[in-house]
């Protein structure tokens, strides 16, 4: 944190802070953006889309298999577990569904805000998907059927 001239008084002043201690003049080095880390923003993109495809690649193909695989153990302690993950995938794509929705609303008046809207909304949908899978794993691990059933 080195020390920087104020430019109405010239006592050394802090060069985070945003005014003169002394004189409260604004200090136009806080003001200004911090330097820029250089980032190819081209090559990141990709591969942060890549994330998010798995993210949600991982929910359908979740759903898939549960559906495709439940008619197989109809009738059996396990049917009880593909049901959950059927159950957790609908749950979670509903609450994804709503964070888009309440971020999208909230953006209209202020993007910044609506960002964060999104993106905790986003973590309690992920947190919800977690719990649920821990539970069940948890469930199915020990031989019992999934909570609920």
């Amino acid at each position: 944190m080195p020390l920087i001239a104020c430019p109405a008084c010239a006592r050394p002043v802090s060069d985070l802070a945003p005014v003169c201690p002394k004189c409260g003049h604004p200090l136009a080095a806080r003001l200004s953006a911090p330097p820029a880390v250089a980032v190819d923003e081209a090559a990141e993109k990709p591969i942060v889309h890549l994330g998010y495809g798995f993210l949600f690649g991982a929910l359908l193909v979740t759903g898939a298999l549960a559906y495709a695989r439940r008619s197989a153990v109809r009738g059996t302690w396990l049917e009880s577990h593909y049901n959950w993950q059927i159950a957790t995938f609908w749950q979670t794509l509903a609450l994804m569904a709503a964070s888009v929705v309440a971020g999208t609303g909230v953006m209209f008046r202020d993007e910044e805000l609506g960002v964060t809207v999104m993106m905790a909304a986003f973590a309690v949908s992920l947190g919800w998907l977690v719990y649920r899978g821990v539970r069940g794993w948890v469930r199915l691990a020990r031989g019992l059927p999934a909570p609920g059933s």
